[in-house]
């Protein structure tokens, strides 16, 4: 369906003229574009230089997935889902806490590492 949709604004695509208005507002196109291009590929979330110290870190969001960068005591570079393990909620305010120290939440402990 989306597809003919795609197909069909193509064909309707004026030689010289932008691309029409609904390849870019259309959400049903947008979703089939984040999974069959930019979900299978690496992408770029930012530089190590952004993070220099241990306990540094930062949010990368893209297609609804929230992701924490941080640097680790031994200097490692970590990736995280920015998900509550015990109840499955994004919360950037627990992400200070997650990544500066140990956080113990309904009996678990969480490191910087994860």
């Amino acid at each position: 369906m989306i597809q003919k949709k795609i197909e069909q604004l193509l064909s309707e695509q004026k030689e010289k003229y932008a691309m029409p208005r609904e390849l870019y507002l259309d959400k049903d196109i947008y979703e089939r574009e984040v999974d069959r291009i930019f979900l299978n590929v690496w992408l770029y979330a930012g530089h190590h230089s952004e993070i220099p110290n241990p306990g540094d870190w930062f949010l990368f969001e893209f297609a609804g997935e929230s992701v924490i960068i941080a640097r680790s005591a031994e200097h490692r570079v970590s990736a995280l889902l920015n998900v509550c393990r015990h109840r499955g909620f994004v919360s950037r305010t627990a992400a200070v806490r997650v990544i500066c120290a140990a956080v113990t939440m309904a009996g678990l402990t969480i490191s910087r590492a994860g």
